[in-house]
């Protein structure tokens, strides 16, 4: 893969992408913002623009959805593109919040009861891989169609 003519990095993922650690010290787990994160550093190295689209908790769906909008909202030239996406752990969900006009994620599912029964009773493995092998296709897809050269890899799996 050829990226010399590539000019903007874009990123997308979980807080690993955003830059987002948790290391463990003195015994507890702390929230801490890195200086550099990979896709600065990737950026950097290859003279490239970057702009990490990266979320703490992101879930594959809205990593698919942000990158779409991102691109629909970009009147820049594809080719100079390079898109590298951390995919995060398969059981993450979302769910649109109507009354807020916003996604929630299921880990804040404690406040709602809604959603604590549909974790109870209706999520299964099975049904969070299918959706992130959709998510994934659809970008890979969309990628392809414009001939935007990319790279993708699993941060928990």
């Amino acid at each position: 893969m050829n990226l010399e003519n590539k000019k903007i990095l874009v990123s997308h993922g979980d807080s690993f992408t955003q830059g987002v650690g948790f290391p463990v010290i003195d015994g507890k787990t702390k929230r801490v913002e890195l200086e550099n994160n990979w896709s600065s550093l990737l950026a950097k190295k290859y003279e490239m623009r970057c702009i990490n689209l990266g979320q703490e908790g992101k879930s594959n769906e809205g990593i698919a959805r942000d990158l779409l909008y991102y691109f629909s909202k970009t009147e820049i030239n594809f080719d100079n593109f390079f898109v590298v996406i951390g995919w995060t752990n398969y059981i993450r969900e979302e769910f649109y919040e109507e009354r807020n006009n916003s996604w929630c994620s299921q880990t804040n599912f404690r406040e709602h009861d809604t959603m604590k029964d549909y974790v109870t009773y209706w999520k299964t493995p099975e049904n969070d891989y299918r959706k992130t092998i959709i998510s994934k296709l659809v970008i890979q897809n969309y990628l392809k169609l414009h001939k935007i050269p990319y790279l993708f890899f699993d941060t928990f799996n």
